[in-house]
């Protein structure tokens, strides 16, 4: 679909900016465009702007129903289903609490029950489940008892997890993965409705002084479409009205949940929203819409099109919070409404001829341009695909031929055929990402033909649910016989004993915390294998002696110093007999200004013991890219290494011999890294940023820490980590890539530079040789980022206006300067 688009300049008076915005979506399959309709911004904008989804299509909130809609999407409002606008935009399950829920469909632990011969979810697995969605539901109940508001007509809940089947055996371990990926995903429409609940608690407690100081006495009524009679005798129940709105302890005598568990659910609520759309004319949601302004959500509403938008009878809850269009507002946006061009920058795909490393070309040939979407995408290269088979030699036309005709069988690609893209969404944005060979049959039988494309000049496959959101297309579900299942104790979720809200939260610190008592170090590495790995040394055979080798501990313990192994526990030594050569080793390498001045029990120092390079490499800027043996040629980025020493030392450990292998190695052994994406060279000169108040704010003198102090780090740091920006912490090497180890997952690492990088910002990493015109970008932290994952505050001194630094965990800077 095309879409035209005109928009005013956005209003900020209100608490929320507008903007009003005329849209006509064009779709080649009806003989005439939509008629444009009016439409008003308001908050974010959706991660879809301006794409407008169909009105006819309605979530399907039974069980049985085959598919599940795209919570993280907008969609129009539905009376019965007010919340679904309130589902996370990104993925939730990353945050610790409900970390039993970070599963792919492709890895969720299916198991063979032995008794009844049947396929279950891993009974502990299933047992954290059950307990989390029993205390959600238990939660939920008493949000919407407090709740002192009104629910819209036929207002229902979606399907709960448990009614799609995780706590059932199935004959087929297929049907067990898939019922369990359902459950899986049912979880986020009962997180939207309990957000949806506390939202509108947060906006009662906001609006509770000004009620009572109105005109009006009483509460609003609990129900706008109740009788008055219901009214009356709502009103005659009422005590006293309270001064202020304590729903938080209401909800928690209601719930009888730990006040812990209720404080890791609010995170969630920092999450942003998927959003909604609104047709003004739709009665049922305007007691809602207050609560919808509040929650700082994409909001967008319906006038109504180009010729009956005037006729919308405007409620006087909307005109307190925004100016509703004017005549003069239309007719100025109908004469300038014009076809929308989605974002993108212009590329210059000039390259220097026959570069020494295969890097992938700039905004090359099979890659997307930013903010594309995937049907500009495919559009673009369709463009492309028609230039390629004119030119093409009968050898090439033959190869494709064959392509296409092995695509016809409907199978996942083998180990040397096409690759495999998936489109992901992340933080609301579309990211082309490869699948990796090991998932394409998981992905061949979640993705129906509709929602795959091939493009056979490039021999790639594209993957996303964008291409056919409406695809019924299921695995599984086929076969009556298959669909037979049967109970595993199939009882009510208790809240009590070991799947109350205590034992969760018990579970749950168990994982995070280590287990007391004596800590056993097993280190990987002893200190000749450290010597030689990362500095070349080699142990000399010496003749045999009886007089013993004595030097002095202070000596060797300088030289533990040199390796960053001086502070206890210290690594073993393997051979005894070598410590003290490798002393003298490390101590002649300091005086040596080149290789002619090498020791001789360094690798380098003799052309026979030097260490073969196994792959391809190249220098730009102070860092060396690498292509390893086994890397394919259209790899989204180059894998570059910032000093010589790693190079070496990724050479002699025999790291590969594909490039996910060398990032893997890295970042085990927590080296900093870089993964550069070719782009158009920065516009402007980026300046150094300005130093600001780190994130955990300025103490004042003699400020001493607490645990209190910690936790409240902690919880902040890793809901930092578990954003997009994650991955530039695992970058960074050393303690900060300890410390975020545990919360990001690798896997962002080998998708490539995000969206961030791709702009020229201080979260942006630019590499950047003047001579060429295009860049290299990745992510990278700023300053106040490091500080927040180390800990770090800033505290006053004493009689002065300056301040010192004091933090949790040393700064990268400190570890500089010590062994």
């Amino acid at each position: 679909m095309d879409y035209c688009i005109a928009t005013c300049k956005p209003d900020t008076k209100p608490s929320s900016p507008y903007i009003h915005a005329l849209i006509e979506v064009k779709a080649q399959s009806l003989p005439d465009s939509i008629s444009p309709r009016v439409f008003t911004f308001v908050g974010p904008k959706p991660h879809n702007y301006p794409t407008v989804p169909p009105e006819t299509q309605s979530p399907d909130p039974d069980s049985r129903a085959l598919v599940l809609p795209h919570f993280d999407k907008p969609g129009w409002f539905v009376s019965s289903l007010p919340f679904l606008g309130f589902a996370p935009s990104s993925n939730p399950f990353k945050c610790q609490f409900l970390r039993c829920l970070d599963y792919n469909i492709d890895v969720l632990p299916i198991e063979l029950d032995e008794r009844s011969h049947l396929y279950v979810l891993n009974p502990s697995l299933r047992d954290d489940w059950e307990s989390l969605e029993g205390n959600m539901r238990v939660s939920l109940g008493a949000c919407r008892r407090v709740n002192p508001l009104g629910l819209t007509p036929g207002f229902r809940f979606w399907s709960y997890p448990r009614q799609y089947g995780y706590c059932l055996a199935w004959k087929t371990e297929k049907q067990a993965r898939w019922a369990a990926w359902r459950s899986h995903q049912a979880f986020v429409p009962l997180i939207a409705a309990i957000s949806f609940f506390l939202k509108m608690l947060y906006h009662m407690e906001k609006k509770w002084v000004a009620l009572l100081q109105s005109d009006r006495t009483h509460l609003p009524d609990p129900n706008p479409f109740w009788s008055a009679r219901q009214n009356e005798y709502a009103q005659l129940r009422r005590g006293p009205v309270a001064s202020r709105f304590e729903w938080q302890d209401r909800l928690q005598k209601e719930s009888s949940i730990s006040s812990e568990w209720l404080s890791y659910f609010y995170q969630i609520l920092e999450i942003p929203m998927a959003g909604v759309y609104m047709n003004v004319n739709d009665r049922s949601c305007i007691p809602l819409i207050p609560v919808f302004f509040d929650a700082n959500m994409p909001l967008v509403l319906c006038w109504g099109t180009l010729d009956t938008w005037y006729k919308a009878q405007i409620p006087k809850a909307l005109t307190l919070l925004i100016s509703a269009p004017t005549r003069s507002n239309v007719e100025s946006l109908k004469s300038e409404i014009a076809p929308y061009v989605f974002p993108s920058v212009v590329a210059n795909e000039t390259l220097v001829a026959n570069p020494p490393l295969r890097i992938p070309h700039l905004m090359g040939r099979t890659q997307p341009l930013a903010n594309e979407t995937i049907h500009e995408f495919i559009k673009r290269r369709n463009d492309h695909r028609i230039k390629a088979i004119a030119s093409e030699t009968p050898v090439d036309r033959q190869s494709r031929l064959q392509r296409e005709e092995n695509v016809r069988l409907d199978r996942p690609p083998g180990r040397k055929e096409a690759r495999v893209y998936y489109w992901d969404l992340v933080e609301g944005v579309r990211v082309r990402c490869a699948a990796g060979r090991g998932n394409y049959e998981s992905i061949w039988e979640r993705y129906g033909p509709n929602r795959r494309y091939y493009e056979s000049v490039a021999d790639e496959w594209e993957v996303c649910t964008d291409l056919d959101p409406n695809d019924t297309y299921e695995p599984g579900f086929d076969d009556e016989e298959d669909n037979i299942f049967y109970p595993v104790d199939d009882v009510l979720v208790p809240t009590a004993g070991s799947t109350s809200s205590q034992s969760y939260i018990a579970r749950l610190h168990s994982r995070m915390q280590a287990t007391p008592g004596n800590v056993v170090f097993e280190f990987q590495d002893a200190i000749d294998d450290v010597a030689f790995h990362r500095f070349g040394f080699i142990a000399q055979d010496t003749i045999p002696s009886d007089r013993p080798v004595v030097f002095s501990t202070k000596v060797w313990g300088q030289m533990l110093d040199m390796i960053g192994s001086g502070r206890p526990p210290k690594p073993p030594v393997r051979n005894q007999a070598s410590e003290h050569q490798m002393c003298a080793f490390f101590f002649d390498l300091l005086q040596a200004k080149d290789l002619s001045g090498a020791p001789r029990c360094c690798d380098l120092a003799n052309s026979q013991s030097r260490p073969g390079i196994p792959f391809e490499m190249d220098f730009i800027c102070d860092y060396f890219l690498i292509k390893a043996q086994e890397a394919s040629y259209d790899e989204p980025f180059a894998l570059a290494i910032p000093n010589a020493s790693t190079v070496l030392e990724i050479a002699r450990r025999n790291w590969g011999p594909k490039t996910v292998d060398i990032m893997k190695c890295l970042l085990k052994e927590g080296v900093p890294f870089r993964t550069l994406k070719p782009y158009t060279r920065p516009q402007q000169y980026i300046a150094p940023p300005t130093r600001r108040v780190g994130a955990l704010g300025i103490r004042p003198a003699g400020f001493s820490p607490r645990m209190e102090e910690y936790r409240a780090y902690e919880h902040r740091r890793n809901e930092f980590l578990r954003s997009a920006r994650g991955r530039a912490a695992l970058l960074s090497g050393g303690l900060v890539a300890r410390l975020a180890r545990d919360i990001v997952n690798e896997n962002d690492v080998f998708d490539g530079p995000t969206v961030n990088a791709l702009t020229s910002s201080e979260k942006a990493f630019c590499l950047w040789d003047q001579t060429q015109n295009h860049a290299f970008w990745d992510d990278k932290l700023t300053e106040e980022e490091v500080d927040l994952i180390c800990g770090t505050y800033e505290v006053v001194t004493d009689g002065t206006m300056q301040t010192s630094f004091r933090s949790w965990w040393p700064r990268p800077a400190a570890w500089k300067v010590c062994g």
